[in-house]
């Protein structure tokens, strides 16, 4: 999964450069018979990119460094 955020901060003052963000992260899982678990793992940012978005607007936070994720859902 690829995800891109770009930000252009026209007419704030003082004026600051825009960014782009471009992190690439990349999941495997298993979904077992009848939906009743799920196993994920996956690692986020592969490509170690980090960024100085300015918080002009409320934003989901994005991983500044490569990480490990993994998930286990149960339902009963």
């Amino acid at each position: 999964m690829v995800q891109w955020r770009q930000q252009d901060n026209g007419g704030y003052d003082p004026n600051l450069p825009g960014e782009d963000v471009t992190q690439l992260s990349f999941y495997a899982g298993y979904r077992f018979a009848r939906r009743r678990c799920e196993a994920r793992v996956g690692v986020v940012n592969i490509t170690d990119e980090d960024y100085r978005l300015n918080p002009l607007s409320f934003y989901a936070e994005l991983p500044r460094e490569r990480m490990l994720y993994a998930a286990l859902k149960l339902e009963f």
